[in-house]
């Protein structure tokens, strides 16, 4: 079952899908619900981020007049090709990576390649008909390169550079008012 109120959820399980009811008054405890959901249903090698209706219609991820700035910004400056790390994570978000993503020497991911070349695997086509599901794995490891985390939560550097977090609460800060509150995405389990 889903906990979909304020309360910071300790265990979520369900053998479905994950599309919490989010609005306003609960988005700030959605990003650890998200969390808590995918540590207590195998990790994320069990799950994949899929836009939902909303994402293709409102405007928020890919613009248009009510856009305001919430999440579009971010996703149109990789489109002029003056990227940055929050926006290359939400398209790889919504097209996943193409070609492999480079590691450091030691092993990880963080600062493994620079904003430019990760945008050279990023693909910034926008979707026209139902997005495909994306691994959680990959999208964290875009997020790795850039020092942040699928699974950051409460801490000003990192949660605030989560994008699937942010997809979930509608905004990656509760100041950008006009779609906070409004899920742009669910978690769909991993084909096998």
């Amino acid at each position: 079952m889903v906990n979909n109120n304020n309360k910071v959820a300790t265990s979520q399980t369900t053998t479905t899908v994950y599309n919490p009811t989010v609005n306003v008054k609960n988005a700030n405890s959605q990003c650890a619900n998200m969390v808590a959901f995918i540590n207590a249903n195998g990790g994320m090698g069990k799950w994949a981020l899929q836009l939902n209706s909303q994402a293709l219609n409102n405007g928020a991820l890919f613009g248009g007049i009510n856009a305001k700035g919430s999440l579009w910004h971010g996703m149109a400056k990789c489109q002029n090709n003056n990227p940055n790390w929050r926006g290359l994570i939400l398209w790889a978000c919504v097209n996943g990576v193409n070609g492999t993503l480079p590691t450091n020497a030691k092993g990880g991911y963080k600062g493994a390649c620079t904003v430019q070349q990760l945008a050279k695997l990023i693909n910034t086509s926008i979707p026209l008909t139902t997005p495909k599901a994306v691994p959680l794995t990959l999208i964290n490891k875009v997020h790795a390169i850039s020092g942040s985390s699928v699974l950051s939560v409460g801490t000003a550097t990192h949660c605030n550079q989560n994008a699937v977090g942010a997809l979930f609460t509608g905004a990656f800060s509760y100041i950008l008012k006009h779609t906070y509150g409004t899920s742009f995405a669910q978690l769909v389990p991993l084909a096998k």
